[in-house]
């Protein structure tokens, strides 16, 4: 092989590396765009016939069929006023809440340290200043309770302590309950979220 070839077979092997390297990209990309094509194209699911549900299936709510990012239900307190935030800091404390700086929520850890349920603001909805070292920003009117479902339902001990803090902030506060739909929360919302 002759000195001036072995340049010219470089070049050419890597003009072959690059064309195989931009082939696995469009192939790649293409790759990750056909889901979202194949989900526009898709009709959607024919529902059901009542002929052929069978009349033993149980009837589940819609939202306990449905897997959730995040639980969130919204005690609205029925008279707000300084007294109320005085409260709320006591209540808070009691609980050990500590207070995230970065996100502006209260946070409490409950069973799991990993998972802990936060208390933000309802009006306006999220940050909330840090009753715990005397900031406000106005009187709270209402808190969001937040906490991310289990990945396992045998690991819902987290959901228990939950619902015990929704039922004991409602019942401090005298206010109401609602779902993150907007809706009064029953025994079946508790149940829904227990699983």
């Amino acid at each position: 092989m002759e000195s001036s070839s072995l340049p010219f077979l470089l070049a050419g092997f890597s003009l072959l590396l690059g064309v195989l390297a931009a082939g696995i990209f469009w192939y790649r990309r293409d790759s990750m765009q056909r889901p979202f094509k194949a989900r526009r194209v898709a009709p959607p699911p024919r529902p059901a016939r009542a002929s052929e549900v069978s009349s033993t299936t149980p009837s589940v709510p819609h939202a306990a069929t449905t897997r959730t990012r995040q639980h969130a239900l919204f005690v609205i307190f029925a008279h707000p006023d300084a007294t109320t935030d005085e409260r709320l800091t006591e209540w808070l404390r009691g609980k050990n809440a500590r207070f995230d700086d970065a996100r502006k929520v209260f946070l409490i850890d409950g069973h799991k340290r990993s998972n802990p349920i936060v208390i933000a603001n309802a009006y306006p909805p999220g940050e909330m200043a840090d009753l715990l070292s005397g900031e406000s920003n106005g009187t709270v009117r209402g808190v969001s309770l937040l906490v991310k479902p289990p990945l396992h339902r045998r690991r819902n001990q987290q959901m228990h302590v939950y619902v015990a803090l929704a039922k004991e902030m409602n019942d401090t506060f005298r206010g109401q309950i609602l779902d993150s739909e907007q809706n009064p929360v029953s025994e079946l919302t508790y149940q829904t979220i227990l699983g």
